[in-house]
């Protein structure tokens, strides 16, 4: 069987990993005090968020490889151009 599927980098693993962080941030930074949580400088490392992304999307992409060759699907990976 061949499957030409998108890279799982093409975006969506990608912003869902950046929203995540995002997220933690904004909850800590604005949520946390309602539960009793004080946090002093809550900050953001654009740096750390972006590796963590990186591994993310690495991690979905060689697990999806992994499904693919254990199920003996052979795919093609093509990148999809951004928009």
């Amino acid at each position: 069987m061949l499957s030409r599927v998108p890279s799982a980098d093409s975006g969506g693993s990608r912003a869902q990993a950046l929203l995540h962080s995002s997220h933690l941030y904004s909850e800590v930074k604005n949520h946390a005090a309602n539960y009793g949580v004080t946090v002093d400088g809550v900050n953001m490392d654009v740096g750390k968020m972006m590796a963590q992304k990186d591994k993310a999307v690495v991690g979905l992409t060689k697990g999806i490889e992994g499904l693919f060759k254990k199920n003996k699907v052979q795919f093609e990976n093509h990148p999809v151009p951004n928009l």
